[in-house]
Parts: structure tokens; sequence; C-alpha cells
């Protein structure tokens, strides 16, 4: 829920500086439990935030569920509201009858005139809880029309609009796991424990990590302190076991051996070369 609370406003006796939504009154249910059935002589939109109920039309009955958003139509009978016995929550714009032309100008209409529904929620939220606090504050400061027609636009084309990407946890996870392995590859990794901390399970995180890894996290951290051998071999005097230990490898002969492995030469050949 928005708010907790109802209110209305009225916005007519406002003055506007630029040509935009120019809306005669909104208000805000957070329990909405009234049922109309009327025609209107605006042109009014009502953003149903959360609840069910059905919306008739034009010989149309509709269902209702939230989030979505109805219209009324200058001069077409609509009745609506939510379920007997329930509410809904509904943020609502009332419109002069001529911006009808501009809304469809504007592109602010959903493919289904009458109701549509709404895939971007977080962004509509978002921009509610700018709009709801300059509704609440009944003044006639300069600009304050326009920065309510502004953001009362802005809501209705987010109502449009497609839904944001959600994060995935399993990426975000695989993403954090391979950037603390290349800042730190000498600390070890419970891969496990990772993943849970995330809040997704370790075959869910295995496969997201597939998706985007050529090679297990253990051979990805390993071809990191390789790489991070190389270099410090090539750029510090330290001794190669100290180099060995800075990235997590404490056993000389297996790392002699790992070392090899990759590379193809023993380490002290290696920096033999690089040297030379």
């Amino acid at each position: 829920m928005i708010c907790d609370h109802f209110f209305h406003r009225s916005l007519q006796t406002m003055p506007r500086r630029f040509d935009g939504m120019h809306a005669l009154d909104a208000g805000y249910f957070p329990h909405k439990h009234e049922r109309l059935d009327r025609a209107v002589d605006t042109f009014n939109y009502s953003v149903i935030l959360s609840g069910s109920g059905t919306y008739a039309c034009r010989g149309q009955k509709l269902s209702v569920e939230a989030p979505c958003v109805i219209t009324q139509f200058p001069g077409i009978r609509t009745a609506y509201g939510p379920h007997p016995g329930t509410t809904w929550e509904e943020f609502y714009l009332i419109l002069p009858p001529e911006k009808l032309e501009w809304a469809e100008a504007k592109g602010l209409i959903g493919e289904n005139r009458y109701l549509w529904p709404i895939r971007n929620l977080p962004a509509v939220t978002r921009a509610l809880r700018e709009l709801l606090p300059l509704l609440e504050i009944p003044d006639q400061r300069p600009g304050k029309s326009d920065r309510i027609d502004f953001l009362g636009e802005r809501v209705i084309m987010e109502t449009l609009l497609p839904g944001e990407e959600q994060p995935d946890p399993a990426s975000e996870a695989a993403t954090a796991l391979a950037r603390a392995m290349t800042a730190a590859p000498g600390r070890t990794y419970d891969v496990r424990e990772l993943a849970a901390d995330f809040g997704v399970s370790f075959s869910t995180f295995r496969r997201r990590w597939a998706e985007r890894f050529d090679v297990p996290p253990g051979q990805y951290l390993q071809n990191l302190r390789i790489a991070e051998c190389c270099r410090l071999m090539t750029e510090t005097d330290l001794k190669i076991m100290e180099i060995a230990e800075r990235v997590g490898i404490e056993d000389p002969a297996y790392f002699s051996r790992l070392f090899k492995q990759r590379i193809g030469i023993a380490p002290s050949e290696y920096r033999a070369n690089r040297r030379g």
C-alpha cells in the first residue's frame, strides 16, 4: 500500500504554465469498496494497484485483476468496482473530455482502451510516491500544478511500458564470486555458502555460472592464481614460494606441478625466461 488514508484533490483552479495533462481532480483510495455504475462527462484513469473486481462497458464484462488500469470515457456508461465484500487500492485522475484526443495522440491509452495490465509496477509505484505528496498538501505554489500534470502523465506512461528486467540472484551470485576471485585470488571461497547468501540453490548457481563462464569456479580460481603468479614473478623479487603462498598455494610440489601443467615450464624457468 502506497498510503494509509484516502484523499481527493481538486486541481481545476490551479494555474498552468505548460500544455500537459491538465487534470481536473486526482485522488487515492487505500481501500475502495464502493462500486460505480454511471456515465461521466470527463475522461478518467483508474490505476488499480491491488485487489480485484469487475468492469462492464458497452456489453463487455471484464475481470479486473491488479495491477491494471481501467478508463472511463466521456458519455459512456461504465460499471466497475471491487468484488462485493472486498476492497481494492486505486489512484485516479480525472481529465477534461477534450484531453481524450490529447491522450490518444500521446499514446497514453492501452491497446484495449478500457482495461490494460500493468507490467511495470515498480516504476509506477515510484512515480506515485513522487506525485502523492504534491496532491496531499493543498497550496497554490507556482509550478506545482505543472509538476502534478507531469507526474500524472508519467504514471500513465509507466503503466504502458514493458516490465523492468528483474534481477536474477543466481547471476548476481556468479558475478559476485568472479569479481571476488579476481580481486583476491589468494583467498578460499565457499561456493555453496555464497549461493545460500544470495538465496539460490547450489544447482541453480552452477547452471548460471556455466552459462557465463567456460570453466567451473575452482578452475576459474586456479587460472587467476597462476596468472597472478606469472605477474608477480615478472614484476617482483619475491621468492617463488612466497608468491605461491600469496595466491593461496602452500604446497611447493603441488605448485610446481600445477604451474608446469598450465604454463608448460617450471616456475624458475618461467622467471628466468622473463628476465633474461
